[in-house]
């Protein structure tokens, strides 16, 4: 029994792996006309989001092939240094999950006087006309 939740649980946490690989970060580029300083800003932005992503995704499959495997391995001290391991590599991803969401954050913190700029630009200047 213990086996084969080991076995599913492997294959769900690859499988949900290469579901978030697939999926496409927002293009933030399309965001209408910023300001130069902003745009590298949000370019910054996205290549440290694309590489903590990848690499998290990546940590997921690694951790779904060591739980996969652990269901073969037998009780003993190789087993225990597989769980071991394991943990770490989720302590990893759980803090790379934060950077992303800390550097997310600080990302929206910046942008926000430059869309409050132009979101008042564009009523003030929409009954003038």
């Amino acid at each position: 029994m213990e086996s084969f939740v080991c076995m599913a649980a492997g294959l769900a946490l690859i499988a949900s792996s290469l579901g978030l690989a697939r999926l496409r970060l927002p293009n933030w580029q399309s965001d209408g006309e910023l300001l130069e300083t902003p745009k590298r800003e949000i370019e910054r932005w996205g290549k440290i989001q694309r590489i903590v992503r990848k690499l998290n995704n990546g940590l997921l499959a690694l951790i779904g092939a060591a739980i996969f495997l652990s269901s073969v391995v037998p009780r003993g001290r190789l087993w225990m240094l597989m769980w071991s391991a394991i943990l770490l590599l989720l302590m990893i991803c759980v803090m790379l999950a934060m950077v992303d969401a800390f550097s997310s954050l600080a990302s929206y913190r910046r942008a926000l006087p430059e869309a409050a700029r132009r979101s008042l630009g564009s009523e003030q200047q929409g009954p003038a006309s």
